[in-house]
């Protein structure tokens, strides 16, 4: 087996996390008011799209209601009891930014998409093609010369403004083509 410290090496101790106790909540709820298209008192920034955000789901406010969820303090418990975060939005990309990305995804070359295969000695699984997804995917990575390109670190930057975190914590995007 790889010793998982050579695999998954510990981050320097000088490392920030991407978001605190409780931050999450923050985070979402920032996006919610700071949505472009859901507030017309909003003046678009360089590099931002006009999008909505629309909620799904969401933890229920605290007893009082009176209080933010990012004020509170944080407790897993409650977490636990509360539905999750889940938001869609609506004109994040422009039609010629997903133009741009589709050309990558090609440049990167689609193939077939994968399904998790057996555990492998070193601790890694194998991939199997699936059976039953019929989608070919591509990674929009450093290696393959794709995320580093205009439209894909416009993109990247422009999450990192909507959700305050960096866009080097922020993984390659994954491009999919269904057939």
């Amino acid at each position: 087996m790889i010793d998982i410290n050579k695999r998954c090496p510990p981050l320097p101790d000088d490392v920030e996390p991407a978001l605190a106790p409780g931050g999450l909540n923050a985070m979402f709820e920032r996006i919610i008011a700071m949505a472009p298209g859901n507030n017309t008192d909003i003046a678009l920034e360089a590099g931002m799209t006009n999008y909505t955000v629309v909620i799904h789901s969401r933890p229920a406010p605290t007893v009082d209601g009176d209080e933010a969820l990012s004020t509170t303090t944080p407790s897993r418990e409650r977490d636990l009891e509360q539905p999750p975060w889940l938001i869609t939005f609506h004109n994040f990309l422009t039609e010629e930014e997903c133009e741009a990305m589709i050309a990558l995804g090609h440049t990167s070359v689609y193939e077939r998409s994968k399904d998790v295969g057996a555990l492998q000695t070193d601790g890694s699984y194998d991939s199997v093609v699936s059976t039953s997804r019929t989608s070919e995917n591509a990674w929009c990575s450093h290696q393959k010369k794709c995320r580093s390109q205009e439209v894909p670190n416009r993109i990247h930057e422009r999450i990192a403004t909507v959700t305050g975190i960096k866009a080097n914590h922020s993984e390659d995007f994954q491009i999919l083509k269904v057939s």
